[in-house]
């Protein structure tokens, strides 16, 4: 498999994180990695600058890559907010859990797997208790990886981007002391930019505008009406999300507080 799509992030996440690196730990936590290569957020991290890590991803077509590719720990997994038994459908990049139960062995392209908890799985492999940087894009299910209940008093992520981060997710995130950094748009990549404010240079990497929340993928159920500020190709990645305001802009007093400390 050759890498038509790009060795390295898709969206720059990789250049952003090891120039804005506390070079505390220099250890990543990738989920899902999909790909050990093609577009991978991660992979210029390990190989050229030495950063060690653990890639999380369930699907067994790209965890033989993985272990072949990579020097990275390996959790072949989904990542929900309990452990339980779940339909996953394998579909490539776009893979994700279908269902909260296992499947029917009949469905074709889908597995029953048994789901982690993200702070077990960091458990696990004896991870930093701050981790330099998480890479999370799990097609919608990232408030389930940073739950409620997560470890947040034991696991400190210092840089974070998110695919997609709904509304709810972001006020969690703010309110556990991380910061906007800024929105990476671009044709068909809608990721969040997040440092926490233990880093040291926080306050210069955190953004000095206000904050604004990215809109809803248009396919998925939370997803609203069509944004008319959306034109051209990203129209699939611009609804409102339900409950929330429409231009897709929220101001949290919580992130400004703690971008002021």
């Amino acid at each position: 498999m050759s890498c038509s799509k790009g060795y390295g992030s898709q969206g720059g996440q990789d250049r952003w994180v090891a120039a804005s690196a506390a070079n505390t730990s220099l250890y990543f936590v990738d989920l899902a990695a999909n790909d050990a290569e093609c577009l991978s957020n991660t992979v210029r991290l390990e190989r050229e600058l030495g950063w060690r890590g653990l890639c999380i991803e369930p699907n067994p077509k790209y965890t033989a890559r993985l272990r072949q590719l990579r020097s990275c720990g390996l959790i072949q997994a989904p990542v929900s907010s309990d452990e339980r038994e779940v339909s996953f459908a394998m579909q490539d990049d776009r893979g994700r859990i279908t269902a909260r139960h296992a499947a029917s062995s009949s469905t074709p392209g889908v597995q029953t797997m048994r789901t982690r908890r993200l702070d077990t799985a960091l458990d696990e492999p004896r991870a930093p208790n701050v981790v330099e940087y998480l890479s999370l894009d799990i097609e919608g299910h990232e408030e389930d990886a940073l739950c409620d209940d997560f470890a947040w008093r034991r696991y400190t992520f210092l840089l974070i981007t998110v695919e997609l981060p709904s509304p709810r997710l972001n006020a969690r995130l703010f309110s556990q002391g991380y910061l906007f950094a800024r929105n990476a748009i671009s044709f068909k990549l809608h990721d969040t930019f997040y440092v926490h404010a233990s880093h040291p240079r926080a306050v210069g990497l955190a953004s000095n505008g206000s904050f604004e929340q990215l809109p809803a993928h248009c396919s998925k159920p939370w997803a609203g009406p069509r944004l008319p500020s959306c034109k051209g190709n990203n129209w699939f990645y611009c609804c409102e999300y339900v409950g929330y305001p429409a231009n897709g802009t929220t101001r949290y007093p919580n992130w400004q507080r703690w971008r002021k400390t």
